[in-house]
């Protein structure tokens, strides 16, 4: 009985987030069904499927794969920091996606703005689908993919290897079932005399070790914009979310929270700890940017 009380909870909270959804609030029932379909027709097909995304974009989607699935039923899986994705960049920046998973940003990224990305995905399996998804949208050229990861200095790490989008660095004293064993490097001496325009940084807690080992990067000018999840994660390794910010505002970035609907930005006084947070240095030249972008339109909605 527990358990299907439990089953029923956690279906009841994945649909109302999916209903909450910026781009399905209109359409609740056509998300939901959206929903109901992929669970199916995923389970049927038993392999991986390709499916159509924005602007001709595509991935490929697997069950169990949060990561690129929720895009489907949701449009853009995390909604105000895709959309400032695709309003901010242009084809003559660098993006840099840290802990890129299946690479959800990297096809928004190279294959709908057209920037060139530099991406870094330490799980060998999910580098793999990495790989997969920048070859299925022909981004091989734009697209330098990394099976590494990042940190403080040069090392190896070891990390879990089953946890989907939730793989992490085993920190001391922590036990996992499945573990893979990394090489890592810095940011700085993978970026050489690279100059990126943004960084997105998803590596569940270890931003602390990986801003270590990116001081130059963070001192480049072109620099203006940096993503990153700041949350409890971060004190499996002795480092709190105040020390995060405290490093990247002493380095000119401020927490912003942008609004798709009208493109403008709300300055924050902290991280946001439900979610990512964007960092932004120079704010006018990042609104000039959103306010000229090209619109886009998922799911019958523009933005």
């Amino acid at each position: 009985m527990w358990k299907i009380l439990h089953k029923g909870c956690c279906l009841g909270r994945v649909l109302g987030q999916i209903t909450g959804h910026p781009l399905n609030r209109k359409r609740k029932m056509l998300a939901v069904l959206r929903f109901v379909w992929w669970q199916v027709y995923s389970r049927l097909v038993g392999r991986p499927v390709v499916m159509s995304w924005i602007k001709g974009s595509r991935f490929f989607a697997r069950t169990g794969e949060h990561s690129m699935t929720v895009n489907i039923y949701n449009g853009l899986h995390e909604f105000e920091d895709m959309t400032y994705v695709l309003h901010v960049l242009s084809s003559d920046d660098l993006f840099v996606d840290i802990g890129a998973n299946a690479g959800s940003y990297s096809i928004l990224a190279a294959g709908v703005c057209g920037a060139r990305v530099i991406a870094f995905e330490p799980i060998p399996e999910t580098y793999e689908r990495l790989r997969k998804n920048m070859a299925l949208n022909h981004l091989e050229q734009r697209v330098e993919c990394h099976n590494m990861a990042l940190g403080a200095h040069a090392e190896e790490l070891v990390l879990t290897g089953s946890q989907d989008c939730m793989n992490h660095v085993l920190a001391d004293a922590e036990y996992a079932a499945t573990t893979v064993r990394i090489q890592a490097d810095t940011l700085d001496s993978m970026m050489g005399s690279s100059r990126p325009f943004m960084l997105k940084m998803d590596v569940e807690g270890f931003e602390w070790n990986v801003l270590q080992g990116a001081q130059a990067v963070l001192r480049q000018p072109t620099l203006q914009a940096i993503l990153v999840e700041i949350n409890s994660g971060a004190e499996r390794y002795g480092v709190t979310g105040a020390k995060i910010t405290a490093l990247l505002v002493d380095h000119g970035f401020m927490p912003y929270r942008y609004h798709p609907e009208t493109r403008d930005f709300e300055m924050l006084s902290g991280p946001n700890t439900t979610g990512n947070t964007l960092f932004i240095r120079d704010i006018e030249e990042v609104h000039r940017r959103v306010k000229s972008a090209v619109s886009f339109c998922v799911h019958g909605v523009c933005f």
